[in-house]
């Protein structure tokens, strides 16, 4: 039925992965009721709806007063709704890559494999870069991210220098 009128009404029951009530700014009290809050710049501080039976009603009185029309983008729905990471290519998949653009991924003695390309310490998961200075001597734009593998980063840079 809350559903139903907030689409009525033109706004959203915003689902929230962060709450335990389910709903952004709901929560349950001692009594076992249900009351919406939201902070409010102009009055410093929460405000605080009347108490409802449902944890839906309150997610409904919320959506009225603050003429809520989007998802909730707080950390825990954003990660929430993203689609999950696609594992990196594979050394093999990344050399055939190479082959097929008649790039050379450069064997190096380094940590990374291949020359220029550096671990990035104290990165959790294990990550890889571009050593700045073959960037700069090269005159290369920086990659803008760290690669989850060594030849991931040794491809870009190849793809870079033909």
């Amino acid at each position: 039925a809350a559903e139903a009128a907030a689409e009525a009404d033109g706004v959203v029951l915003v689902k929230c992965e962060g709450c335990a009530s389910g709903f952004k700014g709901v929560a349950v009290k001692a009594s076992g009721r249900w009351q919406s809050q939201y902070w409010s710049r102009r009055k410093k501080g929460n405000v605080q709806l009347a108490l409802c039976d449902s944890r839906f009603e309150a997610a409904l009185q919320l959506a009225q007063q603050l003429r809520w029309t989007s998802p909730c983008e707080c950390p825990a729905c954003t990660r929430a709704a993203a689609p999950p990471a696609l594992p990196p290519p594979t050394k093999r998949e990344v050399e055939a890559a190479a082959a097929a653009k008649r790039l050379t991924l450069a064997p190096g003695n380094g940590e990374g494999g291949y020359k220029g390309i550096l671990r990035v310490y104290n990165s959790n998961p294990r990550c890889y870069t571009v050593g700045t200075p073959l960037i700069a001597k090269l005159a290369l734009d920086p990659p803008g991210r760290a690669f989850e593998t060594a030849h991931e980063a040794a491809y870009w840079l190849a793809e870079r220098l033909g």
